[in-house]
């Protein structure tokens, strides 16, 4: 079997997702069977799966990269002859669901994720013609994954055809080897990982942080991508780390007592589980699928979404001990419900699955 994975941006989650299926998927069917249309300013040559990419130009999002992206992924239909068509994410979502760009041919499959759904993230007009997209465009594929139960239902509510839909949460690998917890003292240390973007919202985190006046010490790792946001911080117990390498933000989870997510909207976070695979409790906002990642006082806490005097009032009542606790029921729950394995096997089915 030929698998064809397409997307129009590696930053963030999907890169993540891909980094899981990818080697898999290669050892199962055969790596000469695998290939991925993604972007050459996203691609590193030190990128884990850079033998899989076949790149596209896109400086930024724009029509001409789409134009792009339509181009190469037309010809890698005729050229690479997939049984599979695997694709990832909203832009990606659109461009290739064009009538005309896949060649007809009897059993090929074709796949859609979008790895969140971009009308969550809007109101009024805008969420009403990204909604209608999706709609139209279900049709033209064989099936959704949704990567959360809060997607499905949010799918369901915009009219997206329920048949096409299945629910696979994300998924991990496990660590190669266990990266051991530091016993901290003194400041009470958490850790933001993400987008500096208003969906991630890391300004209601820092909001927060200012209203606490317990010793917390804030650790932020990421960096801006679809804004130009720039963090105003002056608070001397905010330390920056910018864009982190895997290994690196596996030593920030392991460093910390816990993670914040502060969401505005959220499809899943995959956050969330890096953090379980280290044994680390977060805390999250109300938003999306996020509330149904964590068990209130088992894995960690919720609040209530884009209310930072809420969240304040939660950081300001973390316990160290408490948190400590809670560390191996957050690796019992990332063993059952987020290894890897079970994606996995769940897309094999798929892909197999009669049409």
């Amino acid at each position: 079997m030929k698998i064809l994975h397409v997307t129009e941006t590696l930053v963030g989650g999907v890169e993540t997702y891909l980094n899981t299926i990818i080697p898999y998927q290669a050892e199962l069917y055969g790596e000469q069977n695998v290939l991925v249309l993604a972007p050459e300013q996203h691609v590193s040559d030190e990128a884990p799966l850079a033998a899989y990419y076949r790149c596209f130009d896109r400086p930024k999002r724009s029509l001409g990269s789409c134009a792009n992206l339509a181009k190469l992924f037309k010809q890698a239909v005729i050229d690479f002859d997939p049984d599979v068509i695997h694709i990832h994410s909203t832009f990606a979502g659109v461009v290739c669901r064009i009538p005309g760009l896949i060649a007809k041919r009897d059993q090929r499959k074709v796949v859609y994720c979008s790895h969140g759904w971009c009308f969550d993230g809007y109101s009024g007009l805008k969420a009403k013609v990204f909604s209608q997209i999706e709609k139209v465009l279900a049709y033209r594929v064989s099936s959704v994954i949704n990567i959360s139960h809060h997607d499905f239902e949010s799918a369901r509510q915009q009219k997206i055809p329920e048949h096409k839909m299945v629910v696979f949460e994300n998924a991990l690998d496990d660590l190669d080897q266990d990266i051991q917890r530091a016993e901290n003292q003194g400041m009470l240390k958490l850790l933001f990982v993400g987008r500096l973007d208003k969906q991630k919202g890391v300004d209601l985190l820092i909001e927060a942080i200012r209203q606490v006046e317990t010793e917390v010490e804030l650790h932020i790792a990421g960096a801006s991508v679809v804004s130009k946001q720039q963090l105003n911080v002056s608070d001397c117990r905010v330390v920056q780390h910018g864009w982190c390498s895997q290994e690196q933000l596996r030593e920030l989870y392991a460093s910390v007592d816990a993670l914040v997510v502060p969401s505005r909207w959220e499809g899943f976070g995959l956050v969330v589980i890096e953090a379980f695979r280290q044994g680390l409790p977060v805390v999250v906002s109300d938003a999306g699928a996020l509330p149904s990642l964590v068990a209130e006082g088992s894995t960690g806490y919720v609040f209530e979404n884009s209310n930072s005097d809420a969240l304040a009032k939660v950081i300001a009542q973390l316990d160290r001990t408490k948190l400590s606790a809670m560390s191996q029921r957050c690796r019992e729950v990332f063993v059952s419900r987020f290894e890897a394995k079970r994606l996995n096997t769940q897309l094999t089915e798929l892909y197999a699955a009669a049409e």
